[in-house]
């Protein structure tokens, strides 16, 4: 399973371009707040068409006590210790990253299975990973 966590109110809709080519082994957290509760329509209908197991998740108003960036970080530990998850990319272009991006080098973790990014562009690399994983046994 890859897992694909947005922040939302920081990249927009531009981030869930190519969503619809994820599989339905791909899960998506895409991370919101009252200042970014708009779609456009082409993503919109990007999602719809997405096999991947997509969950919005609201923040409402408690992301001035609560800051995202701290959410995001959990939701990334959470992940990391899953066995059954081989990848993790947040879709950030936050500064706030930069420590956690800075951490999980230092944990040798970066390289293996985060990965962070701008936008969620299907480029062929995510295609390469995407076919390597398919057929991949992880039941074990």
């Amino acid at each position: 399973m890859r897992v694909f966590i947005i922040d939302y109110p920081d990249v927009r809709s531009s981030a869930l371009r190519g969503i619809d080519k994820l599989t339905e082994n791909d899960h998506v957290f895409i991370f919101y707040n009252s200042l970014a509760k708009k779609l456009t329509f082409d993503a919109m209908e990007s999602i719809r068409r997405s096999n991947a197991n997509i969950q919005s998740v609201d923040m409402g108003s408690s992301f001035l006590t609560k800051p995202l960036p701290i959410r995001i970080a959990a939701t990334v530990g959470y992940y990391v210790g899953r066995d059954d998850c081989t990848h993790i990319n947040v879709v950030s272009s936050r500064l706030a990253f930069e420590g956690l991006q800075n951490f999980c080098a230092d944990m040798g973790l970066e390289s293996d299975r985060i990965s962070f990014m701008e936008n969620l562009d299907y480029s062929s690399d995510m295609q390469d990973d995407a076919d390597k994983y398919k057929d991949m046994d992880i039941s074990e």
